[in-house]
């Protein structure tokens, strides 16, 4: 399908909701948002100043700090691409279609599932927020 304008709109909406919509519903998201910058190609990243993928990642990284604290970011980003492939096993276009289907694999919803790990005190030291996030995100999407 196409993407338009309005759908780019409604997958970031659904993707930046302020309550935790689930795996899921983010990886559904993510996966609308995608196609649909990528669908806009030039018209997006002249209207954002950048290529789309990065002014996405880059407004997912920005609400992973103001919910978390700027010092979390880069270990969310550690986390969220900490997913071991058996590559040796599969062909790029197999892994591609895998991850695709599975929200836990996929670093992008991964990432965009940690901006929903908020954190009551943005500036309290790192390692309790990280436990934190080690905790709920094992808890909340355990296979």
């Amino acid at each position: 399908t196409s993407a338009t304008g309005a759908d780019c709109a409604a997958a970031i909406e659904a993707l930046f909701a302020a309550e935790t919509p689930g795996m899921e519903s983010v990886h559904a998201a993510m996966m609308g948002a995608i196609e649909a910058i990528d669908a806009m190609g030039e018209d997006f990243a002249r209207a954002a100043g950048m290529p789309g993928p990065y002014a996405l990642g880059y407004c997912l990284m920005d609400a992973i700090a103001q919910r978390q604290g700027p010092k979390c970011v880069p270990y969310a980003v550690v986390t969220a691409c900490n997913v071991e492939y058996e590559l040796a096993e599969i062909s790029n276009h197999d892994l591609s279609n895998y991850v695709t289907q599975h929200p836990n694999l996929n670093t992008n919803t991964r990432l965009a599932l940690q901006m929903f790990v908020a954190s009551p005190r943005p500036n309290r030291p790192i390692f309790p927020v990280l436990r934190d996030r080690d905790d709920r995100f094992r808890n909340k999407h355990a296979a």
